[in-house]
């Protein structure tokens, strides 16, 4: 008797220890706790460790209990010994209330097994009144329109005053950069070309026109040596355009300008003369002559002035004796006087260039 009842135990508590090591879980969440009336919630159910091919038994399936009503459920999907179910239900009550325990069953064959979820507290709060003979599929949220919100003093400041504190800090800006220039020093004036840059460009201008070959012999011995008269009133004759000749001559014998550009200024200014006075003529050849004569005569004079230049920035140098370094005078071919120094006659075919040759180096230069 004694051996019966301990093989009746035995097989009892193996049977407990199949039953729960069997048995499967299940887990149940909502998408809010807090909700109104007639909202729609939804659900989610897991079922964990379930056996394979067992047939399932759920919410999806069994009643749900007042005030819960089911709207919508989901297909379940099981994979790997995990399923899955989701729905949607209302609540149409009011109240501190709680999703019900709900029992699910999983069954194989002959075994059977149950598991249950746990209740979930919900808040639910009044919205509408239902009314006599109204179900929950005619529940709905009452159709409001949009309320307006009117902007508020804040956000009026901030359109109205943004803009106006752009336009303050842009003109600000501006007058900080204006008052910043005025306190500079204004910026020189660029310097003048040189009078021998003008002079050629003049004589260049002289030889595109071309009025000898319109007859106007005239014009051009006239423009030819008001460029000539200018240049000697900016380096070394004042008011030499408004002298004649005669006085432009002895000027030029005074500032020593050198015997050859003497005689050939006097030449040009002679020549002038005469076509102006007493209606003279000039070949188209000896226009063209003139030109170059005059380049010749432009740049012999340029040499001349930047060599007084550096005599007299020389002088300064040495103000006790007045005397000029010997090194400075053979660099710029003068002599103890200050004055250019003749060159030796093995040199002076091959120093000494003719108008024609001025005039051809000067081409090479543009």
């Amino acid at each position: 008797m004694m051996q019966f009842r301990r093989l009746v135990a035995l097989t009892v508590l193996w049977l407990c220890f199949v039953a729960i090591a069997s048995a499967f879980t299940v887990s149940a969440r909502v998408s809010r706790t807090t909700v109104a009336i007639a909202d729609s919630v939804s659900i989610a159910v897991e079922l964990n460790d379930i056996p394979a091919n067992a047939i399932l038994t759920g919410p999806w399936q069994t009643g749900w209990r007042h005030p819960f009503v089911l709207l919508e459920s989901g297909p379940v999907q099981a994979e790997n010994a995990v399923a899955r179910w989701s729905g949607i239900f209302a609540v149409v009550d009011t109240g501190n209330l709680a999703v019900p325990s709900f029992e699910l069953l999983a069954v194989t064959g002959s075994d059977t097994q149950r598991a249950k979820t746990l209740p979930i507290p919900m808040e639910i709060r009044p919205t509408i009144r239902l009314q006599a003979g109204q179900g929950v599929d005619t529940l709905m949220a009452p159709n409001r329109p949009p309320k307006k919100i009117p902007p508020s003093v804040w956000e009026w400041l901030l359109w109205l005053g943004g803009p106006l504190a752009l336009v303050a800090a842009g003109w600000g800006l501006h007058r900080y950069n204006a008052y910043r220039k005025s306190l500079l020093p204004p910026l020189p004036p660029p310097p003048p070309p040189p009078p021998e840059s003008v002079a050629l460009e003049r004589l260049a201008q002289i030889r595109e026109e071309a009025k000898w070959q319109l007859g106007d012999i005239k014009g051009f011995s006239s423009d030819l040596t008001d460029v000539l008269k200018e240049y000697l009133e900016h380096r070394f004759i004042p008011l030499a355009r408004e002298m004649t000749t005669t006085e432009l001559r002895d000027l030029s014998i005074a500032c020593r300008l050198g015997e050859n550009e003497h005689g050939l200024f006097v030449s040009l200014l002679s020549v002038s003369d005469e076509i102006k006075f007493a209606k003279g003529d000039m070949a188209a050849i000896r226009c063209l002559e003139a030109i170059q004569q005059a380049e010749h005569l432009v740049g012999t004079w340029g040499i001349k002035w930047r060599q007084e230049q550096e005599v007299a920035r020389a002088a300064e140098m040495h103000p006790t004796d007045g005397s000029i370094p010997s090194q400075l005078l053979s660099e710029l071919n003068l002599s103890e006087s200050g004055q250019p120094s003749v060159p030796s006659e093995s040199h002076s075919e091959q120093e000494t260039a003719t108008p024609r040759d001025y005039a051809v180096q000067r081409e090479d230069w543009k």
